[in-house]
């Protein structure tokens, strides 16, 4: 498992450097929500069940812990959703961090 020495709370920024705001709020995006969002996300096509609560734990822990340990499947699963949700200036972003 690899330990989240990853920056999940470093913001997510647009072309000129300056913090995105999430959705209809004046809070800066972060990795950390942009993952949990795209995790919870409707998918685009069904999933089984036990996708779908794997995606629902997969955000919590990220939810409820600072520095998750996340096994190499989970930050594959969460690069994977936010590319699903997300465009380009938000994925490569949140890649640049999950990535070793």
């Amino acid at each position: 498992m690899k330990e989240a020495n990853m920056k999940l709370d470093e913001q997510i920024l647009d072309l000129e450097g300056k913090p995105l705001t999430k959705q209809g709020s004046s809070e800066t995006m972060t990795v950390r929500y942009a993952a949990r969002s795209a995790l919870i996300q409707p998918p685009k096509q069904a999933i089984p069940l036990d996708d779908s609560v794997r995606r629902y734990e997969l955000q919590h822990t990220l939810h409820i812990n600072e520095n998750p340990k996340l096994k190499a499947e989970d930050i594959v699963l969460i690069k994977n959703c936010v590319a699903e949700v997300f465009g380009p200036l938000v994925v490569g972003q949140v890649v640049r961090v999950l990535e070793p």
